[in-house]
C-alpha cells in the first residue's frame, strides 16, 4: 500500500535502471538576433523603460527577454523588429537563486507582469517562487517581497516576512508604493499594497484570477477582472467600481457604454497619456479601447488571444499573444504589425521531432502503433511524432486550448479542446469526433471499463462510455490525471498528490517533495514528476529516483540518474515500461528506457544505485 488501506495497486515492479533521451522539442531561446526572428514560448506580460526599450516575460522559458529601440528606423515597428534581442533575467531552469547577483545569472520560475518605477528599476512577479523581485538598472536582482512559500500573510506585517499567493498585475507609484494582485488556489484573490515603509496592506478583495494592473496619474487603479468579466477601478479614497464588462462573458457593447459591454477573461490593461484605456478582451481575441467618456471600442480583431499590453508616450500600443508581440502604430498600420516572434520558423513539417521547437508542451500519450501525440495549448496545435522520427502538426482546425492527450485501451486518442468545452476523439483519417461537451475540460485519463476521467473547474469528473457524464469528486485547481487499472483515479492539486476512490472519496498521499504530475505504471507503481526530477512511488510505500536530481537543467543521453530535467510536468507509461515525459522548461519530451526488463517482485526492490525515501509512519 502507498499510504493506507485503502490504496489498492499491487506491487509487481522491480526497477531496473534507465536510458534518457529527447525524441521530440530542441532549444527556443536564441538571444543575439532580430527580435522578430526570435522565439517566444509563453509571453505573460510587457513593460516598457524610460527610454522605449521592450521588456518580455517569457513564462514558459522563465526569462525576461529585454528588445531595445533603435531610434535611427524610421517607422515605430521597424525599431523593434530588427533590433537584437537578449536575455535581461532568468537563467532557464524554473527555481529560485541569485538575489544580490546578475539578474542574467539568476533563477526565475514563470515569471509574470512587469512594472518600472521612476528610478529605473523593474518589478517583477516570480510567480511559482511566490515572491516579488526587483532588478536595479545595473541588472542586480534581490527579492522585496514574499517568502518562497505560498500562503495568505497577514496584515501589516514587512513584506519579505509576509507568504503570497498567486501574483498577478504590478504597478508602482511614483512615492514608491507597490501594488499588486494575490490570489489563493481557488482563484479568490485581493489587491493589496507595499507601503514605503515594506509593510503590506490589502485595499481590496473579491477578484477571482485577476490579470493586469494600471495606475493613473491620479491614483486610480485599474485592474482586469478576469474570472468575473469585467475591469474594475479603485479609487484613491477606496471606493471600488465595475467600469467595463456586465459580468458575464460574451462579445458586445461596441460604441457604447463600457460598463454595459461584454467582455470575455479580460487578461490585462493599459493607459495612454490622454487617459484611455486599452483592454486585452482575451477570449474575444480582441483589444478594446474605453475612452475618458466611457465608450468602448475595438482596436483591432481577431489578431490571437491577447495576453498582455503596453502603450509607450507617443500613442503607440504593444500586444502580447502567447508566442509573438505585435505594435499597433497609430498613423502606419491599423492592423498590427509583428516586431517579436517568429510564426514560421517553429512549424515547419516534416522534420525530424528533434529539430522541431515545442513552445509550450503540455501532455504526451504513445499509440500502439508508437506514433507519439503531444499537445501544444498556447499554439493550438497537437503534433504525432511517427515511429521514424518525423514530426507533423495535425490539421486539426479550430482548436482553442488542446490542453491534454490520452489513448484508451481500444487505441483511441483522446483530446480536451479546454476553451471550445469539448472532449474530441482524433481518428486516424477523417475530421476529430466531439464525444463530450462539458465546462473547459483540461486533463483527462482513460480508466478501465471504458470510462474517462477528466478535469474541470474545481472538480474531477467521469465519463461513461454511453456518454453520461458525472461529478466524480470536488478538488481545487487539479493538473494531471491518471487512472489506475483496479480503479482510483490520481491527481495533483497545488504541488500535493492525491487519491480519488471510485465512491469520490480524495485522500492525500504524503510525499518528501512538491509533486508536478502523476502517471500510472501499468505494473503498480505511481511515476511522479517533481521540479527536477522523476520518481516511482511503489506500493511498498517506497519513494524512488530513477530520473533527474535536485537541481534542474538539461543533460541527456545517458544514464537517468545523471541526467537533469526542467521542471517535468505530465507523464505517459507505455506497455513496455518506457517513460515519456512532458519536460516543459526545456520545451522537450524525453523518454525513460529500461536497461533490462523488469522482473516481478513482492520482497524489497533492488536497484543498482538505489536513492529511496521511506514515506513517514
Amino acid at each position: 500500500m502507498f499510504l493506507s488501506a485503502t490504496l489498492l495497486l499491487a506491487s509487481t515492479l522491480c526497477a531496473g535502471s534507465y536510458t534518457v533521451t529527447t525524441v521530440a522539442g530542441a532549444d527556443p531561446i536564441r538571444d543575439g538576433g532580430q527580435a522578430m526572428r526570435a522565439i517566444l514560448t509563453n509571453l505573460t506580460a510587457l513593460a516598457l523603460d524610460a527610454r522605449g526599450n521592450l521588456y518580455l516575460s517569457d513564462g514558459a522559458a522563465h526569462r525576461i527577454r529585454r528588445v531595445p529601440i533603435d531610434s535611427t528606423q524610421p517607422f515605430v515597428e521597424i525599431r523593434y523588429a530588427y533590433s537584437p534581442i537578449s536575455t535581461f533575467a532568468g537563467a532557464g531552469a524554473p527555481y529560485f537563486s541569485g538575489d544580490g547577483g546578475p539578474a542574467a545569472e539568476a533563477h526565475l520560475s514563470s515569471p509574470g507582469f512587469l512594472a518600472f518605477d521612476p528610478h529605473g528599476n523593474l518589478f517583477l512577479a516570480d510567480r511559482a517562487n511566490f515572491r516579488i523581485r526587483k532588478i536595479t538598472p545595473e541588472g542586480i536582482i534581490t527579492t522585496i517581497a514574499g517568502t518562497g512559500r505560498p500562503g495568505e500573510g497577514d496584515e501589516g506585517i514587512p513584506a519579505l516576512r509576509s507568504p503570497l499567493g498567486l501574483l498577478s498585475g504590478i504597478a508602482l507609484s511614483p512615492s514608491g508604493e507597490i501594488f499588486f494582485c494575490e490570489a489563493n488556489p481557488a482563484g479568490d484573490a485581493r489587491l493589496r499594497r507595499i507601503s514605503s515603509d515594506g509593510t503590506v496592506t490589502t485595499l481590496a478583495g473579491g477578484f477571482l484570477f485577476p490579470g493586469g494592473l494600471a495606475l493613473d496619474p491620479s491614483g486610480n487603479l485599474f485592474l482586469a477582472d478576469t474570472g468575473h468579466h469585467t475591469i474594475r477601478k479603485l479609487s484613491p479614497d477606496g471606493k471600488l467600481a465595475t467600469i467595463a464588462g456586465a459580468g458575464t462573458p460574451g462579445f458586445s457593447g461596441d460604441l457604447g457604454p463600457a460598463a454595459e459591454s461584454q467582455l470575455a477573461s479580460p487578461r490585462d490593461v493599459a493607459l495612454d497619456a490622454q487617459g484611455n484605456l486599452y483592454i486585452a478582451d482575451t477570449a474575444n481575441r480582441r483589444v478594446r479601447r474605453v475612452t475618458k467618456d466611457g465608450i468602448i471600442d475595438t482596436l483591432f480583431p481577431q489578431l490571437g488571444p491577447p495576453q498582455a499590453l503596453a502603450v509607450d508616450p507617443s500613442g503607440n500600443v504593444f500586444i502580447a499573444y502567447p508566442q509573438q508581440m505585435n505594435i499597433w502604430a497609430p498613423g502606419y498600420t491599423s492592423i498590427g504589425a509583428p516586431v517579436a516572434g517568429d510564426q514560421v520558423r517553429r512549424s515547419r513539417p516534416g522534420i525530424p521531432a528533434t529539430d522541431f521547437l515545442l513552445l509550450d508542451p503540455s501532455s504526451v500519450a504513445a499509440k500502439s502503433t508508437g506514433s507519439l501525440y503531444i499537445t501544444q495549448p498556447n499554439a493550438n496545435q497537437v503534433q504525432i511524432v511517427r515511429p521514424d522520427g518525423i514530426l507533423e502538426t495535425l490539421p486539426l482546425n479550430g482548436l482553442n486550448q488542446p490542453t491534454a492527450v490520452t489513448v484508451d485501451a481500444q487505441d483511441r486518442v483522446l483530446l480536451t479542446d479546454t476553451l471550445n468545452n469539448r472532449i474530441l476523439e482524433i481518428p486516424s483519417e477523417g475530421p476529430p469526433l466531439t464525444i463530450a461537451e462539458d465546462t473547459l475540460p483540461r486533463w483527462l485519463s482513460a480508466g478501465p471499463s471504458g470510462n474517462l476521467f477528466f478535469t474541470a473547474p474545481r472538480e474531477i469528473r467521469a465519463l461513461t462510455p454511453s456518454g453520461i457524464s458525472s461529478t466524480l469528486a470536488t478538488l481545487t485547481n487539479p493538473i494531471t490525471l491518471a487512472a489506475a487499472p483496479d480503479g482510483p483515479v490520481f491527481t495533483v492539486a497545488n504541488g500535493q498528490l492525491r487519491q480519488i476512490s471510485p465512491d469520490g472519496a480524495v485522500s492525500p498521499i504524503e510525499t518528501p517533495f512538491r509533486v508536478n504530475g502523476v502517471a500510472v505504471d501499468p505494473r503498480g507503481s505511481l511515476v511522479l514528476t517533481t521540479l527536477g526530477a522523476v520518481y516511482f512511488l511503489h506500493s511498498t510505500g517506497e519513494f524512488e529516483l530513477i530520473a533527474g536530481g535536485d537541481i534542474p537543467g538539461f543533460s541527456d543521453g545517458g544514464d537517468a540518474l545523471s541526467a537533469r530535467f526542467s521542471n517535468p510536468e505530465s507523464a505517459w507509461v507505455d506497455p513496455s515500461g518506457a517513460i515519456y515525459i512532458v519536460d516543459r522548461g526545456n520545451h522537450r519530451i524525453r523518454k525513460l528506457t529500461p536497461n533490462e526488463p523488469n522482473p516481478a517482485s513482492s520482497g524489497v526492490i533492488q536497484h543498482s544505485r538505489p536513492v529511496l525515501f521511506q514515506k513517514p509512519r
